[in-house]
């Protein structure tokens, strides 16, 4: 017998699959929104408002998360629109969050979206690889997947080095996910920057800033060789400072 605790149990999918996992033997913990029933096991949960039962949440076997505001409900107003997307984002990011933070996390965090995330395509074929659709509800699951996968990466790849856990960023920067290299040197950026600034202070900037961009993608001391003709410095950024202490005295 296995533990699950299973969001949005009360939903066309969440009922189904609550039924038929202890029609197995399996014992389910229902998270829900409301009030628990008394000594029903269930985890109160509110997405919104950021609070989450999370010891009930130790040791569980898998956590099914289906839950959002109901789409079909009534009329897309700008107030229920909100309500849908934020119930997705919200709620997925509380419990990848609160995951993270047990001792004992479930062995298996399963978060269903929906198929709106390919959008109106008419009778296209759509298979695992075809893109997300353009539209209101495309661009909800876009948002609610992304930012999960972007923990997942980010606390199984990068948290043990960054010594920092579920952060959003790779959502943000999906390039980053690609070449997942680039994390350790975007600060470097900042120097990137400086060194550029000085080096286009005495050129001509639209011919200047053209060849540079032309550089491609290559390590960043490679690409500041070819760019202005040296390494990657700090000095740039340091005289930079030392300019500013001299302007304020």
């Amino acid at each position: 017998m296995s533990l699950y605790a299973v969001s949005g149990s009360s939903g066309l999918i969440g009922s189904a699959l609550t039924a038929a996992l202890e029609a197995e033997g399996h014992e389910v913990r229902r998270m829900v929104r409301r009030e628990q029933a008394p000594g029903s096991g269930e985890i109160r949960y509110d997405p919104l408002a950021g609070r989450i039962e999370a010891e009930k949440l130790e040791g569980l076997d898998g956590l099914v998360h289906l839950a959002g505001e109901n789409v079909a409900a009534g009329r897309w107003t700008a107030a229920r629109k909100e309500r849908i997307r934020e119930s997705r984002v919200k709620g997925t990011r509380l419990i990848a969050g609160t995951l993270a933070g047990l001792r004992k996390p479930p062995k298996l965090l399963l978060n269903a979206s929906a198929i709106g995330y390919y959008g109106d395509r008419g009778e296209e074929l759509l298979t695992e690889d075809s893109p997300p659709g353009k539209d209101f509800l495309a661009e909800v699951c876009r948002a609610h997947v992304s930012r999960t996968i972007a923990r997942e990466v980010w606390n199984r790849y990068f948290a043990p080095v960054m010594g920092e856990r579920d952060v959003p960023l790779l959502a943000i920067y999906s390039h980053i996910i690609h070449s997942f290299l680039y994390v350790p040197d975007y600060p470097l950026g900042h120097l990137i920057a400086f060194q550029l600034e000085e080096h286009f202070r005495d050129a001509d900037f639209g011919t200047e800033f053209e060849r540079v961009c032309q550089q491609g993608r290559v390590t960043p001391d490679q690409w500041m060789v070819g760019a202005v003709g040296e390494p990657l410095s700090t000095r740039p950024l340091v005289n930079a400072a030392s300019r500013a202490l001299t302007r304020l005295q």
